[in-house]
């Protein structure tokens, strides 16, 4: 098992929100030397980081960056790049560019920081996912991270014979720089970094970080309509079907983990059907104006709650997936 304990660590997008909680908790487990690594990195107070020049997208830079930091021997591939607008509308560069940064540019780093591992000791390389590997939004973005998670599951294969230990971070909403805007419940990046080297010290070949990606993945197995409630047509009949008792733990479930509170379709259809446990909602005038709420409020809700609206009437606004991964 890898342990941070006299590791030489090197952050991609150490500049970020997340980057920074990466470089700040290698430091206080102890890490040797963290190279901290950005496309302009930044000065730090500390003379065991390594500010140093990485464009993921850029091979000579990756290469150059490989060559300065021999003596990795953790490298945590964090940088990436966020996306706005439907898939369907989005430039086919744009889209190119988005894979160039959050699946390209990684694989870039493990080949290149691949043989250093090796020569090192084998290791290890983690990958920060997103709760979006497994849950589809609209843009480019979620099929990324869908995409880097199953070349995760490859070079943890295909590294495993030179001894590194390859692992996949999955985490939602993160409150760093890049979601300060957002009005959705966010996990503390001490808590996700945390998560995230704990389990690498473990040995853990993957790590759910917050109950974002563990509600996530434990629903894949279900049927889509459960992930993806806006392939319901009339919404309501979904909850009319379940059990008031069923509704009501499957609505206390999600308002636990406190990101599913003020999505705009249930907040009307719950003000229409009123309280919960005073029967099922009634079919009729009042079903069809919850199923319009439900439907209009496609763009009034964030991705956050479009993520675990499974069986209720929320819709995810297009193109906010920007910083479900990390908020970097």
């Amino acid at each position: 098992m890898t342990q941070l304990e006299d590791s030489v660590v090197l952050v991609t997008g150490a500049n970020g929100g997340l980057g920074t909680e990466f470089v700040r908790q290698a430091l206080a487990r102890g890490a040797r030397r963290v190279y901290a690594t950005a496309r302009k990195p930044r000065d730090w107070d500390d003379n065991r980081v390594v500010p140093l020049v990485l464009d993921v997208t850029d091979s000579a830079s990756i290469a150059k960056a490989a060559a300065g930091a021999g003596d990795t021997t953790v490298v945590l591939n964090n940088a990436g790049t966020g996306a706005r607008g439907r898939l369907i509308d989005t430039p086919l560069e744009e889209v190119r560019a988005i894979y160039e940064a959050n699946v390209f540019g990684p694989i870039a780093v493990a080949q290149a920081f691949a043989p250093v591992l090796a020569k090192n000791g084998g290791g290890a390389l983690v990958d920060v996912h997103s709760a979006l590997s497994w849950l589809a939004t609209p843009g480019a973005y979620s099929s990324t991270k869908a995409a880097l998670w199953s070349v995760t599951n490859t070079l943890r294969l295909e590294l495993a014979g030179q001894g590194t230990h390859v692992v996949g971070a999955h985490l939602g909403y993160t409150d760093t720089p890049l979601t300060a805007g957002l009005d959705v419940d966010k996990a503390d990046p001490r808590d996700i970094v945390a998560a995230v080297y704990d389990g690498l010290e473990a040995g853990d070949h993957e790590v759910l970080a917050d109950d974002t990606s563990r509600w996530v993945k434990q629903n894949l197995s279900r049927p889509l309509n459960a992930l993806y409630p806006q392939l319901v047509h009339e919404v309501t009949s979904v909850l009319a079907r379940q059990s008031l008792d069923h509704e009501e733990q499957t609505l206390g479930e999600l308002r636990r983990y406190g990101i599913f509170g003020r999505a705009a379709g249930l907040a009307a259809a719950r003000a229409l059907a009123g309280p919960l446990g005073c029967g099922t909602v009634r079919q009729g005038a009042r079903h069809r104006a919850i199923s319009r709420t439900s439907r209009q409020s496609w763009g009034a809700t964030s991705t956050t709650e479009l993520a675990v609206q499974r069986r209720s009437s929320g819709r995810g606004r297009p193109g906010s997936a920007t910083a479900w991964s990390s908020g970097r």
